[in-house]
């Protein structure tokens, strides 16, 4: 691997410290619960994107087909301690790191994402996608891409 993209999920620490991480969000809960109603679906999908966005029919198809015992086996993980020192091995990183989080993200608490330490990260600092929330991929895609044709060719000039 020659460098490393993150975004929507924050490298979590063992033991997690879940208020740090997350911003409270009365959808949060969704994202680990195994079977949702219609308007679960519609409440998550909106914590998915800016305030006030409206939800494309893609999100909510998207969450409709995701496998329901995905949700509740990753909370399940989450919840038995079944995950990997995230923040730990991004801190001991020797390839590239690319941080990218949607400024307006209603989920993740990008303060948390400033104190992540790796000493590869990229341009020295988590890059903010401004008018994005947790899906900045689909919200400022233009950003979005543009920040990742940047890294890649960061990375891949260092390989040639």
């Amino acid at each position: 691997m020659a460098g490393l993209v993150i975004f929507g999920a924050p490298p979590m620490q063992i033991p997690p410290d879940i208020p740090a991480m997350f911003l409270p969000n009365e959808a949060a809960g969704l994202i680990f619960q195994e079977e949702l109603k219609d308007h679960e679906i519609s409440l998550l999908g909106k914590a998915f994107l800016k305030k006030g966005s409206i939800v494309p029919v893609t999100i909510t198809t998207s969450i409709r087909n995701t496998d329901p015992k995905m949700r509740s086996a990753v909370g399940a993980d989450l919840a038995e301690g079944n995950t990997k020192n995230e923040a730990s091995i991004i801190a001991g990183a020797d390839i590239p790191v690319a941080i990218l989080h949607g400024e307006e993200d209603q989920l993740i608490n990008g303060a948390y994402l400033k104190l992540i330490t790796t000493p590869k990260l990229w341009e020295n600092k988590v890059h903010y996608i401004s008018n994005a929330g947790h899906m900045p991929q689909l919200e400022a895609p233009k950003q979005f891409n543009e920040l990742l044709y940047r890294f890649s060719k960061h990375v891949f000039t260092k390989l040639i």
